[in-house]
């Protein structure tokens, strides 16, 4: 009997390899399997169009059949992702036990974290290419054209973690830029949305193929919105700079190698500063490239006489904690 989107155990591991042990039963895995969906797809899906998905499989019928490669690798990384911390552990009338066998040990703590990271962070990026597909061919799927959800996935004027990777450089991956999403709206609205003007802003949101100077404008925008989310995203210390790589802070278990931290004073501020510099470079470029081209963008016109200039506009300084055992909690100001 099939389960959710998946017959058997082969099936999930069809779709992640070695990440999945022939040993495990399919009756483990699956009430995991319903966990990862309803906690990381169905936010994107909506509850009517995975019930529908759902209750379909198998379903030979063309358009799903299209679908559902997209939506199972995300969800079987996902399940092993959510079946790690009950995988590890037996429950016995004794208690919580760790399983070891004379032939096999269990893991390492940090070969048991980077497990869940590779899980997770891939199985947010095969989301973002399910959803790119259906996106695409919403048309297709009554259900999720009409739903709320659907419309969430071009709200905005960077609606993809693959966008901000070509704005910002590929340290970030679909589960981090989640974690941007509400920062890099609010951007959009408090900062792009007056520089604009609601016609242009619109006008561009809504162009699915664009070409020539539109092109190149939605360029310069998403550099800016992405410099822009980073300065308040590390202010609000919702993500870590690692490197070239932007991270979540994880809080993981004493006995692992890796702790939870946050950023010094003075890297968070030199990182705070970069941010907030380059986001004005990219916004006067924003303003100066409309200048340069206002035959091209003609509903500019009223919009871009009211807007502040980019260096005009006022920057709250960032408030950062500072440890002090003789003045606990103690600010200063960047």
């Amino acid at each position: 009997m099939a389960t959710y989107l998946f017959e058997n155990i082969q099936d999930i591991k069809k779709h992640i390899g070695g990440g999945a042990n022939i040993s495990i039963h399919f009756e483990d895995i699956d009430p995991q399997i319903l966990t990862a969906a309803e906690k990381h797809l169905v936010p994107w899906l909506g509850d009517e169009f995975w019930n529908e998905l759902s209750n379909a499989y198998p379903n030979n019928e063309e358009v799903l059949q299209k679908l559902y490669p997209f939506l199972q690798r995300s969800l079987a990384h996902l399940a092993m992702y959510e079946y790690l911390p009950l995988g590890r552990v037996m429950f016995t009338g004794n208690g919580l036990m760790r399983i070891e066998l004379d032939n096999q040990k269990t893991a390492y703590k940090y070969q048991e974290n980077e497990y869940a990271r590779a899980m997770l962070y891939t199985g947010y990026d095969a989301l973002e290419k399910a959803l790119k597909f259906l996106t695409k061919h919403r048309g297709d799927y009554d259900t999720y054209n009409k739903s709320e959800e659907a419309d969430r996935c071009s709200e905005g004027l960077l609606n993809w973690a693959s966008q901000f990777q070509l704005a910002y450089g590929k340290g970030i991956n679909r589960y981090t830029f989640e974690t941007l999403l509400p920062q890099l709206r609010d951007v959009e609205m408090m900062v792009l949305l007056p520089l604009l003007g609601k016609v242009l802003f619109e006008k561009l949101r809504l162009t699915e193929q664009p070409e020539g100077t539109t092109k190149q404008l939605l360029k310069l925008i998403r550099k800016a919105i992405a410099n822009a989310t980073m300065r308040e995203a590390l202010s609000r210390n919702l993500v870590q700079l690692r490197g070239t790589n932007v991270v979540v802070p994880e809080k993981l278990e004493p006995q692992s190698s890796e702790k939870e931290a946050s950023p010094t004073n003075a890297p968070l501020s030199i990182a705070l500063r970069h941010e907030e510099e380059w986001a004005k470079r990219h916004l006067h470029s924003v303003r100066q490239f409309l200048l340069d081209h206002t035959d091209d963008f003609p509903d500019w016109e009223d919009a871009h006489q009211e807007a502040p200039a980019p260096d005009s506009v006022e920057v709250e300084p960032a408030r950062i904690i500072k440890s002090n055992p003789d003045k606990p909690n103690s600010v200063i100001s960047l």
